[in-house]
């Protein structure tokens, strides 16, 4: 660019009010969409990592919802399959849980603990709550263990708070498999577990894999297999290994399979916020377009010099175009900046929030997450700096061109 238009460029941008109001409208609009954006990237990294970790790389349970008689087959069929690490069998059902003269419905799951902490978050998972052991036995304050009067329970921490369950406490499970046969079973609550996904926390139990087969009148069988896979292996190339092997007698799915629709809906919600503040960012890059078509209309008499004077039609759209540059560099950096800095303290201004209003800016509840959570992704704040940039350039190209084509004659006529 040559010299003149450098200087005429900043000149012009100096001098105007609307300049300043179109810098603020590019940084809060890059912040907002970062700010957004950084957050649900989180949200999904966090929910994703906590239903992961309440279910196995992949499961294998019985067509149709049947019971799988001959598991130990069933796992000496799929160990030597490329891809498969780890297994271990386990017992589910939906069951009635009573206590302290509450009743809640609950999700009971009988596992081996040391085959399913290979294959699930269940070891972290009894150390985020009360069960610093990875056992069904009571602990004691010497750090001793005590096997309970009855099987032990390890309950979700959501349960034993609207419950009121403590270790020693004595609670009863209905369990039906057939709606003419329900068995009371009494366990012994051993401890608490913290998955840190609220609706988990609320209705699941552990128990011993034989107590909850004694539980059910299931015998030997269980409900399904779950399956760990080797660092590096693709679980969707395992899962088709499996299905070969074993044929038509098991379901075999990974753990997105069972959460599809859910990690689905998920993926569009983020898409929509996306889209809905994307149209925004569009519609206010018109104050761009304001801004330097206003510029044009009370600089015609100095545009009008300038082609005057030898100024080339590419020469006048450099001087407009480079103030759209100019008001998206300068204003994605300010956005960057301002985004970075509300994203280090967005949890310290929720808690204000909260406590000026009372509202819950993010209810822990129902997300059950500490913290709002954020994640920092380098490609996609590159991508809205980026655009944040294209949109000004673009926006300045219509007044740009219009300006070039002024006739300087007509331009000086009534000057």
């Amino acid at each position: 660019m040559q010299k003149y238009q450098t200087f005429i460029g900043f000149r012009y941008l100096r001098t105007r009010l609307f300049t300043i109001l179109s810098l603020l409208a590019v940084q809060f609009c890059v912040a907002v969409l970062m700010v957004v954006l950084c957050v649900m990237w989180g949200f999904d990294r966090d929910l994703r990592a906590s239903i992961r970790g309440s279910l196995s790389t992949i499961i294998i349970e019985g067509q149709f919802g049947d019971e799988i008689d001959d598991w130990e087959e069933v796992v000496d069929e799929i160990k030597n399959i490329e891809g498969v690490a780890y297994s271990a069998p386990y017992v589910q059902s939906l069951c009635l849980i009573i206590a302290n003269n509450v009743k809640l419905p609950s999700r009971v799951k009988g596992v081996i603990l040391d085959k399913e902490r290979t294959t699930s978050k269940v070891e972290a998972y009894f150390k985020n709550g009360t069960k610093q052991r990875l056992d069904f036995n009571l602990e004691m304050e010497d750090g001793d263990s005590l096997q309970p009067p009855n099987p032990g329970a390890v309950v979700g921490t959501e349960l034993a708070r609207n419950m009121g369950l403590r270790p020693g406490t004595k609670v009863r499970f209905i369990a039906s498999r057939s709606a003419a046969r329900f068995r009371p079973d009494e366990f012994t609550v051993v401890g608490s577990f913290k998955s840190g996904l609220y609706d988990f926390d609320l209705h699941h139990v552990y128990v011993p894999l034989e107590d909850a087969q004694a539980m059910l009148g299931m015998g030997d069988a269980v409900t399904g297999v779950s399956v760990e896979v080797t660092d590096g292996a693709s679980p969707s190339d395992v899962r088709e290994r499996i299905k070969r092997k074993l044929g038509s007698i098991c379901r075999v799915e990974t753990w997105e399979d069972r959460r599809r629709n859910f990690l689905g809906s998920l993926a569009i919600e983020r898409r929509v916020q996306a889209v809905i503040i994307g149209m925004v960012a569009f519609l206010a890059g018109f104050t761009i377009l304001a801004t330097i078509w206003m510029t044009v209309k009370e600089k015609t008499k100095d545009i009008g010099i300038i082609k005057s004077c030898g100024g080339t039609t590419f020469g006048i759209m450099s001087i407009f175009v480079f103030n759209g540059f100019y008001i998206g560099v300068v204003g994605a950096a300010l956005g960057l900046a301002l985004g970075l800095l509300f994203l280090s303290y967005i949890n310290p201004i929720a808690d204000f929030i909260e406590g000026l209003t009372g509202f819950s800016v993010f209810p822990k509840t129902m997300y059950y997450i500490d913290k709002i959570p954020v994640e920092f992704n380098v490609n996609g704040i590159s991508w809205i700096l980026a655009l944040a940039v294209i949109f000004c350039v673009v926006y300045s190209i219509i007044p740009a061109w219009f300006a070039s084509r002024l006739n300087p004659v007509e331009a000086l006529r009534y000057e």
